[in-house]
Parts: C-alpha cells; sequence; structure tokens
C-alpha cells in the first residue's frame, strides 16, 4: 500500500534550463512522460510556473522540452517552443 511522504515536498528549480528528449507518454490524461535527460532516463511532468498542475498539450516522444527543475526524481518540463525560464 502506498504511504504519502512524511517529508515536505521540495521543488528545485534549474538556474539555467537544460535541453531534453521525450522518450515516452507513460499516463497521456496527467502529462506524465520519461524524458531522456544527460544520458539517463528520467520521469517528468510538465511545469505550470503558477501551480503543478499539468499543462493542456500532451508530449510526444522525441520532441525536445526544456528541463528546468525537478521534484525528488521528477524532472520538471516544458514544451521546447516556449520561452526558457530566465
Amino acid at each position: 500500500m502506498f504511504m504519502p511522504s512524511k517529508f515536505p515536498v521540495t521543488v528545485q528549480m534549474f538556474p539555467i534550463p537544460a535541453l531534453g528528449k521525450v522518450d515516452q507518454a507513460i499516463t497521456v490524461a496527467n502529462d506524465k512522460v520519461r524524458v531522456k535527460f544527460q544520458g539517463s532516463l528520467w520521469g517528468a511532468e510538465i511545469w505550470q510556473p503558477s501551480s503543478r498542475a499539468s499543462a493542456s498539450r500532451s508530449l510526444l516522444p522525441s520532441e525536445q522540452v526544456w528541463v528546468i527543475g525537478r521534484v525528488g526524481l521528477t524532472l520538471l518540463v516544458q514544451p521546447y517552443g516556449s520561452v526558457p525560464p530566465s
């Protein structure tokens, strides 16, 4: 049985966005994807600056994304066509 963590969730934003590439969509309903980043595969989700809610569009395999941060072992990404955060 899954137990929620007793530890606070820490969002770490990277000072400089980096490029990653979508490997596959894991759950289309909530935009969970697997991203190849720095030679490894990571779970990722689309980041919305105002909240941790998923974006309104899906990411497709082989699409490039900006990797802008992480929560635990989950990368936070934005579509490549979006302006990278400063």
